[in-house]
């Protein structure tokens, strides 16, 4: 069977290695991370993760990204973020509302949502995190 799991730092593919990582974690979001890192580049100066969760996605972002935003409005979910990434100094988090933060889209390389936008107005959403021009 094919190991089709997201690149460690050398380029590598290991979907043993990433599920390790987020062991305990799956769930629906989860199920999707794969599918998601296949759609995106494989190295990038930048990435904000929005509606980070327990931070899992954003553990697989910071093999591809210099460095990795990590955005949650729930404090629960922020600490859980900042306790998975405590070791990966490319990943800062904060806790905010992405609507509200004051984190200019054109400073990313993506913006990776996988669970956050279905409940904003697709418009507004688009708006925020695709820069315009």
């Amino acid at each position: 069977m094919a190991d089709n799991g997201p690149p460690s730092l050398d380029g590598s593919c290991s979907g043993d290695a990433y599920a390790r990582r987020v062991s305990g974690a799956w769930n629906h979001n989860t199920h999707y991370h794969r599918t998601l890192l296949s759609l995106l580049p494989r190295r990038g100066e930048a990435a904000l993760d929005v509606g980070c969760g327990d931070g899992s996605f954003a553990v697989a972002l910071a093999d591809r990204y210099l460095r990795v935003v990590a955005l949650d409005c729930d404090p629960e979910q922020a600490n859980a973020t900042s306790n998975r990434c405590a070791r990966l100094p490319q990943v800062s988090v904060r806790q905010d509302n992405f609507l509200d933060a004051q984190l200019p889209a054109e400073d990313f390389d993506v913006v990776p949502a996988p669970a956050s936008f279905h409940p904003t107005p697709f418009g507004v959403a688009a708006e925020r995190a695709v820069p315009v021009g």
